[in-house]
């Protein structure tokens, strides 16, 4: 993983459901990326490119996730964010 591009989750303190924006220190084109989130045990919750735009909507369940971020099977960034309710 590329430091430079590190990722940030903004909130990263959500309510199930919330819209969530991504965002990486370098400008970037949004071709080519796609987002994971993992569950605190690592299981792999959903996969999925990004459309459009940089956000994406929490998983439903409350709990603490990990969000990877990836470009052509290379990870580009890595972002924790807790659901509430």
């Amino acid at each position: 993983m590329d430091n430079n591009a590190a990722l940030e989750l903004i909130p990263n303190l959500v309510t199930s459901g919330a819209t969530i924006q991504i965002r990486l220190k370098e400008t970037t084109a949004i071709e080519n990326y796609q987002f994971s989130i993992f569950d605190i045990g690592g299981k792999l919750i959903s996969t999925m490119p990004l459309q459009n735009n940089w956000t994406f909507d929490a998983p439903k369940q409350k709990g603490f996730y990990i969000v990877q971020l990836l470009k052509e099977k290379r990870i580009e960034g890595i972002g924790k964010l807790v659901v509430v309710e």
